[in-house]
């Protein structure tokens, strides 16, 4: 889940996970949507599920670390968003 500014749609973070992904990612899906008391004003927090998916083989946690990590990156860089705990 993450909390970022409510100017960002979540089409356009998909798409920028999406961009980020490649080459294994599968599927991005806006799985929940809050707002409230415990997410600061003119902010919004999405959970998001994203699948990853090789054709060739089997993937580990060492394949998927590094795309993962290069997403929460890209998020952080250009929407300022946060991871929520």
């Amino acid at each position: 889940a993450l909390i970022h500014s409510k100017e960002y749609s979540s089409s356009e973070i998909i798409s920028l996970i999406r961009k980020t992904g490649r080459p294994l990612l599968e599927k991005v899906e806006l799985i929940d949507r809050y707002q409230g008391s415990s997410i600061p004003e003119n902010s919004i927090s999405q959970a998001f599920r994203i699948r990853y998916r090789d054709t060739k083989k089997t993937l580990a946690e060492e394949d998927i670390n590094p795309i993962h990590e290069k997403i929460r990156n890209a998020l952080k860089e250009k929407i300022k968003a946060e991871l929520r705990s």
